[in-house]
């Protein structure tokens, strides 16, 4: 694979051509803050609220939670920096942490928000986590690898890569909670019902994600009207800019 150019200053371009900060994650992090102010006050405001709750109330795993979210948000920073993902996908990825907090540090009953039966057939809290979450990573696997293809391979065959990127995220997560269940004691992590669940919910986030992707790419398409039938590219792609 080509390196990333750089322009005329010496910054390193991201993979859409827009410049990155270069440097590794602190300029990335950096760079983040200052072009999501609001996402960024967003994320801290949970991690800190969460954070000072967990510790006052002495909730079990409150720093193995805020600490793993907050790594999170590193590298989506990093991420973001390379490839320029849409809002929707970085307040979408936002979202995901503060439901995974209070999903594993919010008490109900006996467990935790997340062992919370939504009281329709297989639903829970969990399980709806899931398919949003790795539904949302799902959009955000298609957004950084859309920009390594011509137009004319972005059909089908990137929404199945896509959508096996994102279970292949939530598979990843499935063996870092297997760990976390063996580190902790009070992790709530369930056992292999709870596994085999969260696969299933996984998927169907995964799938309906890269559905829509697809779809919502053929419809910016089909609305633009300067795309010459058959080109190789658009001057106004979903993903080309930031929505």
């Amino acid at each position: 694979m080509d390196s990333a150019p750089s322009d005329s200053r010496g910054r390193v371009e991201s993979l859409d051509g827009a410049p990155r900060s270069g440097g590794g994650a602190r300029p990335a992090f950096r760079s983040a803050i200052r072009e999501h102010p609001a996402l960024a006050a967003f994320a801290a405001s949970y991690l800190i609220g969460f954070l000072i709750y967990g510790l006052v109330d002495r909730r079990p795993s409150t720093m193995a939670y805020v600490l793993t979210v907050s790594a999170l948000v590193v590298v989506v920073a990093e991420v973001d920096d390379r490839v320029h993902l849409t809002r929707v996908v970085l307040w979408g990825l936002g979202a995901w942490g503060l439901l995974h907090l209070a999903g594993g540090l919010v008490p109900v009953g006996r467990g935790v928000l997340y062992n919370t039966d939504l009281h329709v057939p297989t639903l829970h809290y969990d399980r709806v986590v899931h398919a949003f979450g790795f539904g949302v990573a799902t959009v955000a696997v298609w957004e950084a690898i859309r920009p390594h293809l011509r137009e004319r391979l972005a059909g089908r065959g990137i929404a199945v890569a896509a959508a096996l990127g994102g279970m292949g995220l939530g598979a990843l997560n499935e063996v870092a909670e297997f760990g976390f269940s063996h580190l902790a004691k009070d992790s709530n992590v369930g056992g292999y019902q709870n596994t085999g669940w969260d696969l299933v919910y996984n998927t169907i986030g995964c799938t309906v994600a890269a559905v829509w992707a697809f779809r919502r790419q053929g419809a910016s398409r089909s609305a633009d009207p300067l795309r010459k039938p058959g080109g190789e590219g658009s001057i106004q792609t979903v993903f080309a800019e930031r929505a």
